[in-house]
């Protein structure tokens, strides 16, 4: 990991951020996804030291709620918080066709696009992350059941206007159509499991699926994320009570579940299940951009 100038960074290069010093998101990814860098946000570079980003703006209320989206941020924003941004060299098996489909696909992302960030998605692959972490407690089949449901709900809610900040990353690259996509092995995060509390009945749970699904149409992509919520009742309530009242303090929450046998670890996983730990681990290696 060397460090390089803001010149050397190109329009189209993934970035890597480290932890916000005070953003409950970000302290709920470090513990969940454990990247060993700490990671806990991503984005595309724009050009002349900007970075294009997805996360939450504000919360104005209950309901109804702003939750942000695209951000168009020089390189300072994030650098007067503490935090540092690296770039992702990609593998090899990134063409030259690939970056130039990526490049094709940021100029679908004008800083005058109306975008949301990624609610659902956020809340899907933490509520993933959960129950990997804590597999031995939870058991396995009850833990195939959350994955599962989790895949089916990531990809109900693929949308191009609404994304968490990776899942913006694996948008503009196509990254769920690799030759070797993302994998339930990628996303498996290491280190011990922590113990699981008793949880207590959330009444905020309904709340925040309510208003999730307000104003969507969509009946498949309604019923995936109240299947995913009612898994995650069911097998793994403790993450209710040490997820949703972190992410509560940034963005409006809401889950979900269903049943089925093992999950391969090899299963392909949709877009709003990649995570910043993950595009580390598949890139070659990163560089922090020096601050100027």
């Amino acid at each position: 990991m060397g460090m390089i100038g803001i010149d050397d960074v190109k329009r189209g290069d993934i970035l890597l951020v480290t932890q916000h010093p005070t953003s409950p998101l970000a302290q709920l990814i470090v513990d969940l996804d454990r990247s060993p860098q700490k990671f806990t946000h991503s984005g595309i570079a724009g050009g002349d030291g900007t970075i294009i980003s997805s996360y939450p703006s504000s919360l104005e209320g209950l309901l109804p709620v702003d939750v942000g989206g695209l951000h168009h941020d020089h390189f300072s924003h994030f650098w007067k918080l503490g935090q540092s941004i690296h770039r992702l060299d990609l593998p090899d098996e990134i063409t030259d066709a690939d970056r130039d489909a990526a490049l094709q696909r940021l100029e679908d992302y004008p800083e005058k696009r109306e975008t949301r960030f990624g609610v659902a998605s956020i809340v899907i692959v933490a509520a993933a992350l959960h129950a990997l972490i804590h597999e031995e407690q939870i058991g396995s089949p009850r833990v195939a059941d959350i994955i599962r449901t989790a895949v089916k709900a990531g990809q109900e809610w693929a949308s191009p206007d609404e994304f968490f900040c990776a899942e913006f990353s694996a948008v503009i690259y196509d990254l769920t159509s690799l030759p070797k996509p993302f994998t339930v092995a990628d996303l498996r995060p290491g280190g011990p499991a922590r113990m699981l509390e008793q949880a207590e009945p959330q009444p905020l749970i309904e709340i925040g699926l309510e208003g999730l699904l307000l104003g969507r149409d969509d009946e498949d992509q309604k019923k995936a994320l109240t299947d995913f919520v009612a898994t995650v009742q069911a097998h793994d309530p403790a993450f209710f009570d040490e997820g949703l009242k972190v992410v509560w303090d940034e963005i409006l929450v809401g889950l979900g579940l269903r049943r089925g046998g093992p999950v391969p670890e090899d299963m392909s996983l949709p877009a709003a299940m990649i995570t910043p730990r993950m595009l580390a681990a598949w890139g070659k290696e990163t560089q922090e951009i020096r601050q100027e």
